[in-house]
């Protein structure tokens, strides 16, 4: 026998949750402010709550969704976000598409820009500087070394909220100045494990996206 119950909670919760109590609790919601539990009662005579009956087929397809949905949404916070152009655009993420998508934060043409007065404009310019900064420490923390020094154009595109959705970029050395697949391949390893925890100190009420041309390696 299956109970159905609802649980309100005071804001919503953002999150599926499984785990078991003495009476098998099963999280299956959130629904906005309350949250759905489906309980699979060990004794119907003892649990008062087991007066209302269900399906037991019911039961395995919600456990099975649930986890379904649990799967889906790792996938999708252990996306990768930072790749080369190519890269991207072999995954159909294509770089004038987003573009469009994400507005330039800072630009002469104020009016198409996100961030428009000089406060605003000087806030963004030093919160990308310093995201610069810190991935340069985070890579030397990692132990990676440049051979020599090399240019790189890349943007990163930012949701309103200053979390990173994508940064994609392209090494722009010729050989014998050429980064090497391993290099790269590395260097894309790091900057997604970097911007997994990385919060953009800066926010907008529309998505927007910062790019440069940077020099690594330089000493």
């Amino acid at each position: 026998p299956v109970t159905l119950h609802r649980l309100y909670t005071a804001k919503p919760l953002k999150s599926f949750s499984f785990y078991i109590c003495k009476d098998y609790q099963l999280i299956l919601g959130p629904t906005y402010n309350n949250l759905l539990t489906m309980r699979c009662c060990l004794n119907p005579i003892i649990d008062s709550n087991c007066s209302i009956k269900s399906d037991p087929m019911k039961v395995i397809h919600a456990i099975v969704l649930t986890f379904v949905v649990i799967i889906i949404g790792c996938k999708e916070k252990d996306k990768e976000k930072a790749m080369t152009i190519l890269e991207a655009e072999g995954k159909g993420i294509l770089f004038d598409s987003l573009s469009l998508e994400y507005k330039s934060a800072v630009g002469i043409d104020t009016v198409n820009s996100v961030f428009k007065n000089e406060t605003d404009k000087e806030k963004a310019i030093i919160a990308y500087q310093n995201l610069l900064d810190d991935f340069g420490k985070f890579l030397k923390k990692n132990n990676f070394k440049w051979p020599f020094a090399t240019t790189c154009f890349q943007k990163v595109f930012f949701r309103e909220d200053g979390n990173i959705d994508y940064f994609l970029f392209n090494f722009l050395g010729e050989p014998p100045y050429e980064v090497s697949a391993d290099q790269e391949k590395k260097f894309k390893e790091l900057m997604n494990e970097f911007i997994k925890s990385y919060k953009y100190p800066v926010t907008a009420n529309m998505k927007f996206a910062q790019c440069g041309t940077v020099v690594y390696g330089m000493k």
